[in-house]
């Protein structure tokens, strides 16, 4: 059964209500990475080899691994001396590689001390797609002792993924199941239970200091790295936004497993980071997504892990859900996100450690809501609060009349705990600035004016809710800023009482909105996908500044004062002006 919607008249159809399936068909499967599964490791110690064996999707030439060991320093990167190819000429589904490793001792190559206490063996794949005639990459760690025996080895982070003036999160994962813990200052912290996946609450901290900290599995020191808790009185601090990661082209690291550009990205988190960024906020499309396998989806993601584990394992990042987070049930030419335990929202919920403060799901999907846990959230630092919102959740191609979700429409309950979160935020004195993330921008300038919020405004009711919206954001006169992606660009736009923001002959509500306080809109969608160039929306001259390239924004807060840079992906400030008066 259908239900019909009315909002001023405008149909809105099933939008938000419990999906309606194709009688009698079931989810098409539809796979898109090159790999079938993740490479297996084993180790013959007797003969000092690793051997790789690697399952694809389709026939693929032989494949080549370049591998080496990590060298030590703050940001551990591998460095890659060998590599070894795979002895046969034919295409094929199924692969071996065999990787010696005692080469490693030769005291030309071994800077980590290898000989006398084994290491980690960083290798990557290389494998040449023969439908689009490119190369692709695929990355992966295994670690030895010094007899060559396997042992328990850290394969994603750790990750510094919260800090508090007297805590912290720190997470990672491992290759086998094994206890693990953290040792700071000789005092142990634990999550208590083998696992995998380890993440691990520190307490007891003091504001404003640098720890040095050890990660410990199977009773082993696997690594050593820092943060910085926040400062007791934090109004001094730095932080960056960047987002839309998503693989770009050009081939190689361009297009790192099939899922992100990591040359980019990485390339923008170490300049955020070398100036002093104190934790970087990520607002969606970190890997290209829509995918129907769970596998292809939490590996994607695990790719862009990789990317940022470098960085991440000193400051914290705090990742949102874009248009290309999704996991998809396909039936022909119909996508539903996927349902709970199984839907896009829940693998990124147990991919990442956000804080876990969101609304409830939507009540109007009932059983079939997925989470906001751990996607939607706000956080405070020092003298500001962080808020995180998710503008693609429980997505649908046609929601009008299949139900769930319209790309870019914010639902009732999440759109109530924004309301809630600000105005809260405006009782506290200690809060002197809130800034919202989220991916699809309230006024898009180029590359989505075709969705976004705003659909070329042929959409009433999305129009209405944008307005909504930002009757809420500007409602609050702490409010600075709320930063977007999607579009793979730069722009900075002041929304004020003076912007135009409707079509002269489309659709105009009958209560305008006339924001209250201004409040800038900036897009920083520049982290590896293809870029945009600017359009003409309505809106157009309350546009200050935009930049069609590779980009990052870095801001600073001083007390009452905060202040905007934007940098290219080699460092060349592309902007900057103070978002405060």
């Amino acid at each position: 059964m259908w239900i019909i919607i009315i909002l001023n008249g405008f149909s809105m159809g099933n939008l938000g209500k419990p999906y309606i399936y194709p009688e009698n068909a079931h989810p098409e499967e539809h796979r898109k990475l090159l790999l079938l599964q993740e490479p297996t490791v084993s180790v013959d110690s007797e003969n000092r080899k690793a051997i790789i064996e690697v399952k694809t999707t389709i026939d693929v030439p032989p494949i080549g691994i370049y591998y080496g060991l990590y060298f030590p320093g703050v940001i551990k990167t591998p460095q890659f001396r060998r590599l070894s190819r795979e002895k046969k000429e034919e295409n094929s589904k199924e692969h071996i590689v065999i990787l010696p490793l005692d080469f490693l001792e030769n005291p030309k190559y071994d800077r980590c001390n290898f000989k006398e206490k084994g290491g980690v063996i960083y290798y990557r794949l290389e494998i040449r797609n023969p439908k689009y005639n490119v190369n692709t990459f695929f990355g992966g760690r295994f670690r030895v002792d010094r007899n060559y025996k396997r042992v328990p080895c850290i394969i994603l982070g750790p990750f510094v993924d919260q800090i508090g003036s007297c805590s912290a999160i720190i997470s990672w994962e491992t290759d086998t199941s094994c206890y693990g813990e953290i040792i700071i200052r000789g005092k142990s912290y634990s999550d208590g239970e083998e696992s995998r996946m380890h993440e691990v609450k520190i307490g007891g901290l003091n504001p404003g200091e640098i720890y040095m900290y050890l990660v410990i599995i199977g009773g082993e020191v696997r690594g050593e790295y820092h943060f910085k808790t926040v400062p007791k009185n934090g109004n001094n601090f730095e932080f960056a936004v960047l987002c839309d990661s998503r693989a770009g082209s050009g081939g190689g690291e361009r297009y790192y497993g099939e899922s992100c550009n990591y040359y980019i990205l990485t390339r923008l988190l170490l300049d955020a980071y070398n100036r002093g960024s104190d934790f970087i906020l990520f607002p969606g499309d970190l890997v290209n997504g829509y995918v129907s396998c769970e596998f292809e989806f939490r590996y994607q993601l695990k790719n862009w892990k990789r990317a940022t584990e470098g960085i991440g394992a000193s400051i914290p990042i705090y990742e949102g859900m874009g248009n290309h987070e999704a996991l998809l049930d396909i039936f022909g030419d119909m996508e539903f996100d996927k349902l709970s335990p199984h839907s896009a929202e829940n693998i990124f919920s147990l991919e990442f450690v956000n804080p876990l403060n969101g609304p409830l799901p939507e009540e109007s999907m009932k059983e079939m809501a997925p989470p906001y846990t751990e996607n939607v959230y706000y956080f405070d630092y020092g003298n500001s609060m962080f808020i995180s919102f998710n503008t693609n959740y429980a997505y649908c191609s046609n929601p009008l009349k299949y139900g769930g979700n319209l790309e870019g429409y914010v639902m009732d309950g999440q759109l109530d705990w924004i309301d809630r979160v600000i105005k809260e935020a405006d009782k506290n004195s200690y809060i002197k600035h809130i800034f919202l993330f989220a991916h699809e921008p309230s006024f898009p300038n180029g590359g989505h004016l075709g969705d976004a919020q705003w659909y070329h405004g042929k959409k009433p009711f999305v129009i209405e809710r944008k307005d909504e919206l930002w009757r809420i954001i500007s409602n609050s006169k702490k409010v600075v800023a709320v930063f977007y992606g999607d579009e793979h660009n730069y722009h900075r736009m002041l929304v004020d009482s003076s912007t135009v923001f409707y079509e002269e002959d489309g659709y105009v509500p009958q209560e305008k909105l006339v924001p209250k306080n201004p409040v800038w809109q900036i897009v920083s969608g520049g982290a590896g996908a293809p870029y945009h160039t600017q359009e003409d929306p309505p809106w157009s001259e309350s546009v200050h500044a935009f930049y069609p390239g590779y980009n990052y924004c870095f801001i600073w807060v001083k007390g009452d004062t905060v202040k905007l840079t934007a940098y290219n992906e080699v460092g060349e400030l592309i902007d900057e002006c103070v978002l405060t008066d």
